[in-house]
């Protein structure tokens, strides 16, 4: 399984389209956005889609915006869906990896509660939970 981000340029994402949006139903049911949120989100460059493919076929997928805390920039992990996360949630080292190499100090995911053990596990803390009964959880990278 990889990490696979879209470059988030009209092009790529107009020619990835079929990848990631079958995805969208699952994060629309679980949130407070439509589904042309969601594309609205990507179509504005708010969120970057990320993969996560088992050879050819994706699996899951995660969305990324970079915000400022200050001077800093943080990776906050606003979508995260797919099947079977067992199989795919090691990925998150993987992650880590990429938001430093954007130059992000901080991880924050903004997940379901099922997520939150996993991710103290590995580090995390939770700073807080948003309307839409998911937490936010922390990590300086």
């Amino acid at each position: 399984m990889n990490l696979v981000p879209i470059p988030t340029t009209p092009e790529y994402i107009h020619a990835t389209y079929h990848l990631w949006s079958p995805f969208l139903p699952d994060i629309a049911k679980r949130s407070i956005w439509s589904i042309e949120d969601l594309l609205t989100k990507l179509c504005k460059i708010e969120v970057q889609p990320v993969l996560v493919v088992d050879e050819a076929t994706p699996v899951a997928l995660l969305g990324i915006s970079f915000v400022k805390d200050g001077e800093e920039l943080v990776g906050e992990l606003v979508w995260l869906t797919g099947r079977q996360r067992h199989e795919w949630q090691h990925l998150v080292a993987e992650l880590e990896r990429y938001l430093r190499d954007m130059r992000c100090v901080k991880c924050r995911p903004i997940c379901r509660r099922g997520w939150q053990k996993f991710l103290e596990a590995h580090g995390y803390e939770r700073i807080g939970s948003n309307d839409d009964r998911h937490v936010i959880m922390e990590k300086v990278l």
